[in-house]
């Protein structure tokens, strides 16, 4: 009698685990990722963005470089615009002991606590100051434009080398702009917008001095080089331009080229040929590298004027290697078929010439 039930005995625990599984199966157990996830460990006030997995410190074993948002804006806006910082999650392995390492955090920290950026941010290993031992951390940070607002560049530094017997990242350059920054081998350029209608900007140079782009007090040191320049290039055609000042730009662009006559009154091309046209440089055309205008100032003309003036300070740098001295001139422009064409110019000593209109630089 027992030994015939066992069959259907069986049959229903075989029912009764089959029910199990399929209800384990709609209803899975739930368990935490396991996995590291440097995303999930921020206390609420900060806001995760990004991981990326670089070799920070040279020394063969990838870091986690999480960058994430403080003082956090609520809405699209805010999100878009809050201040962003970076970590460096470093595993830690005492040399010569085989255990467990120690996952440390190390800020990237521009000086005084500057944050990195408020846009989109990316890191890269680059070999940004060839005077210091491997690659360097350089951190970009880019606008809705594609365009690099703020750039820092950090090192890692070991014990003494960091100062008060620590060790971590130290700042080597921070830069920041309204226009875009260009880092490479050695060399930082800024451009900075200007606020006038000729959409022109200040270029600076940025050469590191001692290792490092900053000076003892962590401030950014002077540029070797400044200039204004166009903030997104020359035109394709400038010499239709409204914009007279931007003529006078275009010139000492190409001053060493055939172009610079394209620039030039009939007048303007008849002194430069006959060597009577002041154009401030103390070499010819066919001894200048290149023209360095450090400042632009002009008076917007009246409207339907046929002559208006333009002033500039510029230097120059010859084929050679010399550099000239800063010289300040006015140069004269005149209507020519409806164009603007550079006539003549005058050192500020002789009277300049009036004209309406607020200043501009």
């Amino acid at each position: 009698m027992g030994s015939a039930l066992l069959p259907s005995f069986l049959r229903l625990v075989s029912i009764v685990s089959l029910v199990g599984l399929a209800l384990a199966a709609c209803n899975p157990i739930k368990r935490e990722d396991p996995r590291l996830d440097f995303t999930k460990i921020l206390p609420e006030e900060l806001r995760a963005q990004q991981v990326e997995r670089l070799d920070t410190d040279n020394d063969g074993h990838l870091e986690w470089v999480l960058f994430y948002q403080y003082d956090v804006i609520e809405g699209q806006t805010g999100r878009r615009f809050s201040p962003i910082a970076a970590v460096v999650y470093n595993a830690d392995v005492p040399q010569g002991r085989k255990e467990p390492p120690v996952i440390y955090p190390y800020p990237l920290r521009p000086p005084d606590e500057d944050y990195l950026g408020e846009n989109r941010c990316q890191v890269r290993m680059a070999d940004a100051i060839t005077t210091n031992d491997g690659p360097e951390v350089v951190v970009e940070s880019i606008d809705a434009n594609g365009l690099i607002t703020d750039a820092a560049i950090f090192t890692w530094r070991v014990d003494e080398e960091a100062g008060a017997g620590s060790r971590g990242y130290k700042c080597l350059g921070f830069f920041r702009t309204r226009g875009q920054i260009g880092i490479s081998t050695d060399l930082v350029v800024v451009q900075e917008r200007t606020d006038e209608r000729s959409q022109l900007a200040v270029r600076r140079v940025y050469r590191p001095q001692n290792g490092s782009y900053l000076d003892e007090h962590d401030q950014l040191r002077p540029p070797v080089e400044s200039s204004v320049e166009f903030a997104f290039g020359k035109p394709k055609d400038v010499t239709n331009s409204p914009y007279p000042e931007k003529i006078v730009l275009a010139f000492y662009k190409d001053i060493n080229t055939d172009a610079a006559l394209d620039y030039l009154s009939q007048a303007g091309r008849e002194r430069l040929v006959r060597g009577k046209l002041d154009t401030g440089s103390p070499w010819p055309r066919s001894r200048i590298d290149k023209a360095l205008v450090r400042e632009l100032r002009y008076v917007p003309p009246i409207p339907g004027s046929s002559e208006t003036g333009v002033s500039v300070r510029v230097s120059f740098k010859s084929t050679t290697g010399e550099e000239s001295e800063v010289v300040e001139l006015t140069w004269v422009l005149v209507r020519e078929k409806g164009l603007w064409k550079m006539d003549r110019s005058y050192r500020p000593s002789k009277p300049a010439q009036e004209s309406g209109g607020g200043e501009k630089k």
